[in-house]
């Protein structure tokens, strides 16, 4: 279990780690064709 005082830091980390893993996304499936993109 984590902190609470680390909730808000913790939140705050995971919506910055979220976004960029949407701009990642993008990214990849606008440089490559999405039949090389395997989602598990």
């Amino acid at each position: 279990m984590m902190p609470p005082a680390q909730d808000a830091e913790f939140r705050e980390l995971m919506t910055t780690f979220a976004r960029l893993a949407l701009s990642n996304h993008r990214y990849y499936t606008a440089s490559q064709p999405p039949t090389s993109m395997t989602p598990r």
